[in-house]
This record gives C-alpha cells, sequence and structure tokens, in this order.
C-alpha cells in the first residue's frame, strides 16, 4: 500500500477537523484541530494555558481524549521537553517551552495556535511523536532542527519520520518588515513594495535539511478561514486553535 493522506474537513459536528494519514498500513495518526465555536480565550493572557486547554475541552467526551494532556507555556523559543516517564507530565505542564516528545502511550501532547504553525512528526518504527509550536522567531531560534536531533536520538531516521504542518497563517496573508528578506531569504517574497513571510514553506525547507521529506501541509490559511482562530484577523479577542495528539494503548497514535 502506497503512503497516503487524507482529509476529512467537516464544519459540522463541533466543527473539528479530523486528519487522517497512514503509511503503508503500519502507522496511523489521527488527530483533532480546533473546536472554533469554543473560543478557548479573549486573549492568550487572560487565562494560564492549562485552563485553555480544560475549557476548550470541557464539552468533548473523555473516551474521546487521552487520560492525561500536557500543555506548555509557550513563549517563541527553541525550548523541548521530552517525556520519558510519568513524573515529567506533572513536571513539564505549564512550564515553559514550544515543542514536546514522548514515546509513552496514552500520553496528549497539545499546543495552542493562532496563526503559528503546530508542527507534528512521528516516527512510524519507533513510535515517538513531537508536537511544535512554531512563530517565526521559534524557526529562527532552529526549534525544527533541535526537535528533528531528539527524536534522531530515538532511532528515528529520517525517511521514517513522517511530519505535518498544521493551521498556519498562509503566505498571502503574513505581511512582514523586510529583515525578514535576511531572516529567511529562500521563503520571503517581495510583491509591490510588500514583504510576504511564507511559513509552512520554511519549515519544509528546515525539514528536508534534516532529511525529512514525508511532509504534508494543512491547506487553508488561519486568517483567511472564518471557521479557524487568527491573530493577525481578530487581534487581542482572537481565540487559539488547540491541537493535540497521542499514542493510543495499543501503540499506535491517535
Amino acid at each position: 500500500m502506497t503512503d497516503k493522506l487524507e482529509y476529512n474537513v467537516s464544519r459540522d459536528e463541533s466543527h473539528r477537523i479530523h486528519t487522517l494519514f497512514e503509511a503503508k498500513s503500519l502507522y496511523r495518526l489521527k488527530f483533532a484541530l480546533g473546536i472554533p465555536e469554543l473560543n478557548c480565550a479573549l486573549s492568550i493572557r487572560s487565562k494560564p494555558p492549562q485552563k485553555l486547554l480544560e475549557h476548550t475541552l470541557a464539552e468533548i467526551k473523555p473516551s474521546a481524549l487521552p487520560s492525561r494532556i500536557i500543555l506548555l507555556k509557550q513563549i517563541h523559543s527553541r525550548i523541548i521537553h521530552k517525556i520519558s516517564n510519568r513524573d515529567d507530565i506533572e513536571r513539564f505542564n505549564g512550564i515553559e517551552g514550544d515543542a514536546l516528545i514522548t514515546d509513552l502511550p496514552d500520553v496528549g501532547l497539545c499546543v495552542s495556535v493562532a496563526d503559528c504553525a503546530p508542527i507534528i512528526l512521528a516516527d512510524k518504527v519507533n513510535k515517538a511523536i513531537a508536537l511544535i509550536h512554531a512563530g517565526w522567531r521559534g524557526i529562527e531560534a532552529g526549534i525544527v532542527e533541535h526537535c528533528t536531533e531528539i527524536l534522531f536520538h530515538y532511532g528515528a531516521k529520517p525517511r521514517e519520520i513522517f511530519a505535518y504542518i498544521g493551521p498556519t497563517i498562509g503566505k498571502k496573508d503574513y505581511e512582514v518588515d523586510s529583515k525578514f528578506l535576511e531572516l529567511f531569504p529562500d521563503s520571503t517574497q517581495k510583491i509591490n513594495d510588500k514583504f510576504f513571510f511564507d511559513i509552512p514553506t520554511e519549515i519544509k525547507r528546515r525539514l528536508a535539511m534534516s532529511g525529512i521529506v514525508n511532509v504534508y501541509i494543512f491547506p487553508y490559511s488561519t486568517k483567511d478561514s472564518m471557521w479557524l482562530h487568527s491573530y493577525r484577523r481578530d487581534g487581542i479577542r482572537a481565540g487559539r486553535n488547540l491541537i493535540v495528539i497521542w499514542k493510543n494503548r495499543t501503540g499506535s497514535c491517535l
């Protein structure tokens, strides 16, 4: 069976977006992206990260979720936390950082985004998973490369890692200043004296430099999609899209 990527985008049933990709029937990763009618915050400053998660997940059946979910205090850094045992769950929940990695089952990794990119990395052989919050500052700091290096320490090989770049702002919606031409020359374009940064293209380029070529990209811009939250569109009142991934108890990923 060839690798495949399926989109099943539904604006019904709580406006959840379900995405499934399957690699040669050996590995499955399924995750829910955002619940727009549950505005998880008037602003990211109004509640601590864990309260955002609790508020947004309140109406989801507990049986549909892992028993524990970890959400960091995101600071646009290259800080990554590796969840190696159950004690790490309490230790890392709510602390500063922008990526999580684990090979433990039934432990949900979560990030919140409103234009930045969530990046899912999954090793189909060793079953390690990673979730990254990647804005331009984190990308510049090298969080993508740093995270792949840690996955390699699990024994993962580049061509065994599948990457998914989730809902983020599209290039045509992300006007930036001229310094981005120096920071990201391969992913910044000048159009009519304006500059536009392409986050997915830059992430894909950096993943390719690490040897990861199985990369899939969510096809909609957060700013251009009213059913997704966007800080560029809604400003301080913007909600957040939550991304949760986990391995189920059988060892596959959900």
